[in-house]
Formats: structure tokens, sequence, C-alpha cells
């Protein structure tokens, strides 16, 4: 066999063998056809031109400071998506009402708790308003705020409120007491639009939030 084509035989083999892969002939490593990474104890580890590199290892977890800013967006994000009461007559649907009445009946729960004084909900059912009165620092009632009283629409009203025993009370002005303790008085507040069906609002005695009943509550 001629010596050139017995030389180029022995090159195409090195070029076949897997420890030639990659390279260019006989020389020096070339640069490699794609870059192979693998995890490697606590970072990772990269090749090239042959050699091995140690990189950091990847962030898995968040920060206190990415924590805050994820919790202050829900926090703005659920302040729009709560209406508040707004002094005055209130407008709305039922549902509107009967979800804005229950904002303001669990702030109640945590105004009692947070300032360590009585706290109740008012309703006259006859004129169809509610406000809020506190005690003060003698124990005496305090009327609060004036943002505190609204008027709800003419075409909802208080239908009823409902105390334990079955107790019903559809005319006159009706109190309910939310203790600093950390428990209210246990009654279900009834709205009505004349047309669809009616809405409950539960107040239980120890729980911290109450709650639309998904059904009207005949007994209690």
């Amino acid at each position: 066999m001629p010596l050139a084509n017995h030389r180029l035989t022995q090159a195409g083999a090195r070029r076949l063998t897997p420890a030639s892969a990659g390279r260019v002939g006989p020389g020096p490593a070339a640069l490699p056809a794609r870059s192979d990474t693998a995890s490697w104890g606590e970072g990772r580890v990269t090749t090239v031109l042959g050699a091995r590199i140690d990189l950091p290892s990847d962030t898995t977890g968040y920060t206190l400071l990415e924590l805050i800013v994820v919790l202050l967006m829900l926090s703005i994000l659920l302040g729009f998506a709560i209406p508040a009461f707004q002094a005055g007559r209130v407008a709305g649907s039922q549902d509107s009402i009967a979800r804005e009445l229950l904002h303001a009946v669990n702030k109640l729960k945590i105004a009692a708790l947070n300032r360590s004084r009585i706290h109740k909900l008012h309703l006259s059912l006859d004129e169809n308003r509610i406000w809020v009165t506190h005690e003060d620092e003698m124990g005496d009632p305090k009327t609060g705020p004036p943002q505190t009283e609204q008027t709800l629409p003419d075409n909802i009203r208080i239908a009823s409120v409902r105390f334990p025993g079955n107790r019903e009370i559809r005319s006159g002005m009706v109190a309910i007491a939310f203790y600093p303790q950390g428990y209210s008085d246990r009654a279900v507040i009834r709205l009505s639009d004349g047309g669809s069906s009616p809405i409950d609002l539960v107040i239980e005695a120890f729980l911290p939030m109450a709650f639309i009943a998904s059904q009207k509550v005949e007994d209690f």
C-alpha cells in the first residue's frame, strides 16, 4: 500500500474512535459541536474546549423581597376586587349589596377584636338603613363616623333578621353586637329584591368570618 494511502487510512480510523469524537485530525481538540452541561454537586458543569468549568447553581427559591412584592400586589388587587361601603345611598344588585354587607360585617369582627371595644351593627328594617356604633373608653355607646351609615336602594330591602331559636324580626330596629373577645351575636340577615330568591347572610358566633349561605336558611 502506498505511504500516502496508509496515512489517510490511519487518520480516518482515529477520527472514528470515540476518544477523538469532535476533533479534526490528531491535533488538539476543536470546538465541540454542542455545549454539554450537566448537574454537578450544588452547581452546574459545562465543557468548553475540552475543559470542565463549574458554574454557580441556579436560584431555586424566592427571596424575601420577592415574596413581599407579590403579597403587596395581591393586597392591592384584593382591595379593588372587594367593594367597600361608601357614605350615602348604596347602589347595585342584590348580590353586590350582599357582598358589601358581608365585607362590612367581617370588618366589624376584626375591629372589635383589635380595638377591644364592643361594636354594633344597627339595621332599620322600616327605613332600610344600616349604621355602626361602638363603645368609647368609658364603655358608653358612640356613633361611628358618617361613612358607616348606609341606605339601601329602593329595590332591595332587609326582609328580616333571625336569631337563635328561630326568633325572626321583620320590622323595627335590630342591633347585632361584636365583642372584643372574638365572638359575636349569632344572626341571619335576609336581603330581598322582591323578584329573585332572597340572599341570607349568616353571622356565626365563633367563626372569624361571616358567609353568604348557598341556599335559604330555614332552621337557625
